[in-house]
C-alpha cells in the first residue's frame, strides 16, 4: 500500500498477464495522466494496466490512454446514436510515463481505466449433449465489432486465449452464468478491455474520413468540446500526422476536463 498524506494508491491483486502488459488492480483517489494529477476525496476500484518492461517505450501508457479514450466516446457515440445499446468501453481516468517528472509521478509506462466485475473467460463455441457444436451467441458483439471495423477500428483481434483458442479473453461479461453459456446465448452486458497497441488495429486514413464526413453529427451527439478532443486524439495518435505545440496544448487541456469529468462522482479535483 502507498499512503502519501491523503494520496491513496493500494495494489489489490493481479488482474491478469499477457505479453505486453499486466493489469493489476487498485483502489487509488490519485490520478495522473494528460493535462496533470487529479486527486479525488473518495476511492474508487481500477486496473492498472502496466507495459512489460521488455516492450516498454517512452510515452506508451499516454498513447494507451489516448486509444481508451477515443474508443470510449466513439463508443458514447454509437450508443447514442441508437446504433447500439452498450456502452462496451470502460472509462479511462488517466496514464503515467516515466517521462512524467514531479514529486508524486508513477516511473512507469501505464494506463489506468475503470474495473468492472466479471468473468473474462467464457467459451465462444459450445457442444450440446450429442456433441454437436455451435456458437455461443454474445448479444451486441457482431454488431459492436462490425460498426467499429467499418470506421477502422478492429475490436476483434486479440479476445481469444492464446492457450485456448475457443476461450474468450480482453471481454469482460458482468452477468455471465452457466445456464445462459449452455443456452448458447450471452446478454449485453459485457466491455472490451485492453486497448495497447497489440490489442487492436487502428486505419487512421479511414478514421480521418469518418470523422471528416459525420462531424456534424459527433458534434450534435458529443458536443463541440469532446468533438474537438477526439479529433486532436485522432491527429495525435496517427502516424502520419505532425500535430503543433498549440494543437498538443489544446489537446492537454480538453483531456484535462474530460478526465475531471470522468472522476466528477467521486468529487476531483486538479492538483498538479
Amino acid at each position: 500500500m502507498h499512503i502519501g498524506g491523503d494520496i491513496v494508491r493500494e495494489d489489490i491483486k493481479n488482474g491478469g498477464s499477457g505479453g505486453d502488459a499486466e493489469v493489476i488492480v487498485q483502489v487509488r483517489n490519485f490520478f495522473p495522466g494528460i493535462g496533470g494529477c487529479i486527486k479525488t476525496k473518495q476511492t474508487t476500484y481500477v486496473a492498472l494496466r502496466k507495459e512489460q518492461k521488455s516492450g516498454r517505450v517512452t510515452g506508451s501508457g499516454h498513447k494507451t490512454f489516448l486509444r481508451h479514450l477515443l474508443i470510449k466516446k466513439l463508443d458514447d457515440f454509437f450508443c447514442r446514436n441508437r446504433v447500439y445499446l452498450g456502452p462496451h468501453v470502460t472509462r479511462p481516468f488517466g496514464s503515467a510515463s516515466i517521462s512524467d517528472t514531479g514529486r508524486n509521478a508513477e516511473k512507469i509506462e501505464a494506463s489506468i481505466y475503470e474495473w468492472v466485475w466479471g468473468q473474462d473467460s467464457f467459451p465462444w463455441r459450445i457442444q450440446d449433449s450429442k456433441g454437436n457444436s455451435f456458437p455461443v451467441v454474445l448479444k451486441e458483439w457482431d454488431l459492436f465489432k462490425s460498426v467499429f471495423s467499418g470506421i477502422g477500428i478492429i475490436l476483434d483481434d486479440d479476445i481469444v486465449n492464446v492457450d485456448n483458442g475457443n476461450i474468450s479473453q480482453n471481454i469482460v461479461h458482468q452477468l455471465c452464468s452457466f445456464n445462459d453459456i449452455n443456452s448458447g446465448e450471452l446478454n449485453l452486458c459485457w466491455h472490451r478491455i485492453d486497448f495497447g497497441a497489440d490489442s487492436l488495429f487502428i486505419d487512421y486514413d479511414k478514421l480521418g474520413g469518418f470523422f471528416k464526413k459525420e462531424s456534424d453529427k459527433l458534434k450534435n451527439l458529443l458536443g463541440i468540446h469532446r468533438y474537438e478532443l477526439i479529433w486532436l486524439a485522432y491527429r495525435t495518435l496517427s502516424p502520419d500526422i505532425i500535430v503543433s505545440e498549440r494543437e498538443a496544448g489544446r489537446l492537454e487541456m480538453l483531456v484535462r476536463e474530460f478526465r475531471k469529468s470522468s472522476l466528477r462522482h467521486l468529487d476531483a479535483e486538479i492538483v498538479l
